[in-house]
């Protein structure tokens, strides 16, 4: 597993099978004082380890993961949730639920195997995302009162 911080531009600087977050829009292509590329191929639970807190303003997802962005450390608070060979050229172009975008926001990231869903890239979620990572963590997830003993509503 793997988390690094690279010089790079262009779609080309994330490696098959990792997902990459530049600190510029269009893959650090629209703003030339913009580089640094962070790649990873596993969960990045502070960003701050690797100076690239609040910083991604494009990502790449070359992995076979789905990818979440997460407003706080330790995978806290509003995010947004990118499957498989998605890549959003700008972040700002996804607004939060309290309307700011989420361009320069992301504090902690999450990635695990991709499963077949009916949400939307880019997609922000807030309580359903809190049950999964509590699956994930082999946590029991709190139910939403919506559920019945029997599984229908």
């Amino acid at each position: 597993m793997t988390v690094k911080v690279i010089e790079g531009t262009g779609i080309t600087a994330c490696p098959a099978g990792f997902y990459a977050l530049y600190e510029g829009a269009g893959y650090n292509e629209a703003d030339p004082e913009c580089r640094r590329v962070l790649i990873a191929d596993e969960p990045v639970p502070d960003l701050r380890t690797y100076d690239f807190d609040a910083t991604a303003d494009s990502l790449v997802n070359l992995s076979p993961y789905t990818v979440e962005l997460y407003e706080g450390a330790g995978r806290a608070g509003e995010h947004l949730t990118f499957g498989p060979t998605i890549s959003p050229r700008d972040l700002g172009g996804f607004g939060a639920e309290a309307g700011r975008s989420w361009s320069h926001r992301a504090s902690s990231t999450d990635a695990f195997k991709a499963e077949l869903t009916r949400r939307q890239p880019g997609a922000h979620h807030q309580e359903q995302g809190s049950k999964q990572a509590a699956e994930r963590n082999g946590e029991a997830p709190a139910k939403d009162g919506n559920e019945t003993e029997s599984g229908s509503a």
